[in-house]
């Protein structure tokens, strides 16, 4: 299930992070789960080993998830 703020920020009266679950009139796919993947916004974080480290929702802005990164990196090139 992705990661990230939970809201309404589509107006849409849903939360962002179960868009693809509630009324989605473009899904081309049943039965739908609410883990699939929301089109192809939304980002995964992987370590350098390949391993998943987050999944992030579609309307997660890339500048929030430098947190995460930075440690990743910092891992990577003290090993």
């Amino acid at each position: 299930m992705p990661f990230g703020p939970a809201g309404d920020r589509k107006g849409i009266g849903v939360e962002d992070n179960n868009t693809i679950t509630r009324d989605d009139k473009f899904v081309l796919w049943a039965p739908i789960a609410h883990n699939d993947i929301a089109w192809n916004f939304e980002k995964f974080l992987v370590s350098p080993h390949g391993h998943l480290v987050q999944r992030y929702s579609r309307y997660v802005v890339i500048d929030d998830i430098i947190p995460d990164i930075d440690p990743l990196v910092k891992g990577a090139l003290s090993a």
